[in-house]
């Protein structure tokens, strides 16, 4: 039997995918991200509400990091502020080494369609490049994006989540507490209509 797992971070769009998808086990990252309390918090909360076991992975790569995320204002370079270098690739790898270890055959990330506006690792080239990657290598592990081609609303309805639920989820860029203006803040707010 193959088993699936989500690399959850707490988010919106990672919540809707465990309720969406219903894997064995959601792997948690903590990487040294300033939001990391907020986003623990609410990945153990929805888990627990979703009935899924969650595992808590931590390493500091704060200072391989740049942007919101490691506590900086921006990365060099034009990048949006919250971009990490190579942070996708990170979190599926230290997912993926994990994932070994509990028989774990696909590991599926919460990317939806208007990531791809912001990100390289929000696109199809990335996510297929990855999982091939990842699947010639020792235990074959198969990374997917079922929401690729869904707007963030279209991925809560076909997850059937609650509003209830999506509102416990966490997804800002630069604190413990939703900031109100950072890129994951307004893309919430425009979901709820605030």
């Amino acid at each position: 039997m193959s088993k699936k797992a989500v690399l959850f971070s707490g988010g919106f769009d990672s919540s809707c995918l465990v309720k969406l998808t219903r894997p064995n086990i959601c792997y948690f990252v903590d990487y040294g991200q300033v939001t990391v309390l907020a986003e623990y918090n609410a990945a153990k909360s929805i888990s627990r509400e979703l009935d899924t076991p969650l595992v808590k992975l931590s390493t500091n790569l704060r200072e391989l990091g740049c942007g919101t995320l490691a506590g900086e204002n921006s990365c060099e370079g034009g990048y949006p502020a919250e971009w990490w270098p190579y942070r996708n690739q990170m979190l599926i790898t230290l997912a993926g080494m994990r994932a070994f270890k509990d028989g774990v055959s696909e590991i599926v990330i919460g990317t939806v369609k208007t990531d791809a506006n912001r990100h390289r690792d929000g696109t199809r080239e990335f996510i297929e490049s990855i999982s091939r990657l990842m699947g010639i290598q020792e235990g074959g592990l198969k990374v997917s994006a079922p929401a690729l081609d869904m707007t963030q609303q279209e991925l809560a309805a076909s997850s059937g989540i609650s509003e209830r639920l999506l509102l416990k989820s966490f997804s800002c860029h630069k604190a413990n507490f939703h900031c109100g203006t950072c890129p994951g803040c307004l893309k919430r707010a425009e979901f709820f209509g605030w």
